[in-house]
């Protein structure tokens, strides 16, 4: 699973809220608020967002994420459709 590592970053950085963190960006509070505190969330979030995060955060669009987290068992796995 990826997850969003944007609370992280930020306070990494001095920034300790989601309200700054979407002035400085210039994203919207929802979203950032969103990845802010749920961040396995499926926010469906456009190239042009994480790119203003990006910028805000001063770190390579591929920081703003982060793989692991729960993985299903082997047996779970659902057969792809054809």
């Amino acid at each position: 699973m990826i997850s969003w590592k944007i609370k992280e970053l930020a306070e990494d950085r001095g920034i300790k809220t989601p309200g700054r963190l979407s002035r400085i960006s210039q994203v919207s509070y929802a979203t950032v608020h969103e990845l802010w505190n749920t961040p396995e969330t499926r926010v469906d979030t456009r190239m042009s967002v994480m790119q203003r995060l990006a910028r805000a955060l001063d770190v390579p669009i591929a920081e703003l994420f982060e793989e692991g987290g729960r993985q299903p068992a082997s047996g779970n796995i659902a057969p792809a459709r054809a």
